[in-house]
């Protein structure tokens, strides 16, 4: 069933005042996603087809609806469940990301020597702009 087109550059609350339509579109999350401490199970998302568990706080991220380039901001974190990391970090692989996936490491840190990859609990948010 097709509902039409709804055309509007502004919306208007009645109590908390009005919002260009563009700055909705432009300023929301694309995609988002919170995966387990082991990486095999994706929690909650929006936009994401899957997830790749590739090793210990090592994995991927599959979009569903691709962006339009791989030049799209995505912000991650991570929590180490209580395991006392003194540094936990979660990082788009470089040179990994693409319009529709990217790949991510969450890095434990004691000191600047002593980095190794951990499982944690892992949170994403992207935003630009679809394809």
């Amino acid at each position: 069933m097709a509902f039409g087109t709804l055309k509007a550059d502004t919306l208007t609350h009645s109590t908390a005042g009005s919002l260009a339509t563009n700055y909705v579109v432009n300023g929301s999350a694309k995609a988002y996603y919170h995966v387990n401490v082991g990486g095999d199970t994706i929690l909650d998302s929006l936009n994401i087809s899957s997830h790749d568990d590739d090793g210990e706080g090592d994995g991927g991220i599959h979009l569903s609806s691709s962006m339009g380039s791989a030049n799209y901001s995505c912000v991650l974190n991570c929590d180490d469940a209580g395991a006392g990391s003194t540094i936990l970090n979660s990082d788009v692989t470089r040179d990994s990301q693409a319009a529709g996936t990217f790949d991510y490491e969450v890095v434990k840190a004691n000191s600047t020597t002593n980095r190794t990859n951990q499982d944690a609990v892992r949170f994403g948010v992207m935003h630009g702009d679809l394809a």
